[in-house]
């Protein structure tokens, strides 16, 4: 006999039609701006240094190179492979392009990628053998709304741009040539350290849903919804969320505050359902 399956979590208890309406139009922007607030988090918990790290952080417009593999201890990103040594950076284009410089290849087989993410974590772009020249090459990366100086450009979708390069360690004998090539890759143009405003007036206290509403209205000044996405921000506006408006989330009447704690407390268990490992894996994914 067939048993309906349990809820994933309780009914909420609502006390006003009001709280009831927030909290249902605010659900599903939790889990279209989830992606958008982990990257800036990231971004902010990763150029909040005042010079390059050899674990993945540096300021805005530059590189990190890692001198040794991570392990699943390195915890600021997925869990990485350990047959790879990671240089990482982000990039801030609303000043204008950045340019990465790509080493020579010493040898035929040196392998190596750089993935191009977006502030919503799509990847965009890799860079590598199979695209840049075996004799390295500048590569102009411009944001929404620029152009290239006429070299080998690439487009972002976005103007904060998520660099992750990775080179393969094939042994211990190969570290340090490895490292060698990974210390040619250079940020050698950009418009300087700034972070995006997002980023700088980033928002963290013991109230988890409301920062995150904050984080996300703010958020939406850097990285304007398109106009099929605009949609989910339209039943909010009927209760004072507006973007066009310099917010205060937390100071909003009762019921709207309670309306979203209620949908960010949804939200996450379904986010958490839907990303939770199915199965007992020694190496993996995990957020």
């Amino acid at each position: 006999m067939n048993h309906p399956a349990s809820p994933m979590f309780p009914a909420p208890v609502h006390t006003s039609p009001q709280e009831a309406m927030v909290a249902a139009a605010a659900l599903p922007l939790v889990i279209y701006g989830y992606p958008l607030i982990e990257t800036l988090r990231t971004c902010r918990l990763q150029t909040s240094v005042d010079a390059p790290t050899r674990y993945g952080r540096a300021p805005m417009n530059m590189l990190s190179a890692s001198a040794r593999q991570w392990t699943h201890e390195d915890r600021d990103i997925v869990t990485p492979a350990n047959d790879l040594l990671y240089f990482c950076g982000w990039l801030n284009l609303a000043d204008g392009p950045a340019t990465i410089r790509v080493p020579a290849l010493p040898d035929a087989d040196r392998y190596y990628v750089i993935e191009l993410l977006d502030a919503h974590t799509n990847n965009f772009a890799n860079l590598g053998p199979r695209n840049v020249p075996k004799e390295g090459a500048d590569i102009e990366i411009v944001g929404p709304g620029q152009r290239g100086s006429g070299g080998q450009t690439v487009e972002s979708p976005t103007s904060l741009v998520w660099i992750i390069g990775r080179v393969l360690v094939t042994g211990a004998d190969d570290l340090a040539r490895a490292y060698a090539f990974e210390q040619g890759f250079q940020m050698v143009k950009s418009a300087g350290p700034a972070q995006p405003p997002s980023v700088a007036q980033w928002q963290q206290s013991d109230d988890e849903a409301i920062d995150f509403f904050q984080n996300l209205y703010r958020a939406m000044r850097d990285f304007p919804p398109t106009q099929q996405e605009l949609g989910l921000f339209t039943l909010l506006r009927k209760v004072g969320l507006r973007l066009e408006d310099d917010l205060d989330v937390g100071s909003m009447r009762p019921s709207i505050v309670n309306g979203l704690r209620s949908a960010y407390a949804q939200a996450m268990v379904l986010i958490e359902a839907h990303t939770r490992s199915q199965g007992h894996k020694a190496w993996g994914y995990s957020l």
